[in-house]
């Protein structure tokens, strides 16, 4: 066994001050305002984006290398 316990890393909260309801609506309105790839190209640095089926997928090189730069200089 590795010493590690579901739930050991959960939020405790003093009495009274527990999240409600309205505060996890609020977290997920704020995800769904994120503008969408899909339809457009206006996001894309290097204008070689070819238009895909999912926000997922919509990538533009030009990101990848940004973050591969990130990951190198992170040493990870």
């Amino acid at each position: 066994m590795s010493g590690t316990e579901p739930f050991q890393f959960e939020p405790t909260y003093p009495p009274g001050e527990e999240p409600n309801e309205e505060d996890f609506e609020e977290v997920e309105e704020v995800e769904t305002e994120r503008p969408a790839r899909i339809g457009n190209t206006e996001w894309c640095i290097c204008g070689h984006y070819v238009p895909t089926a999912t926000n997922d997928e919509c990538c533009c090189c030009q990101e990848l290398e940004e973050l591969n730069q990130k990951f190198d200089e992170s040493g990870l």
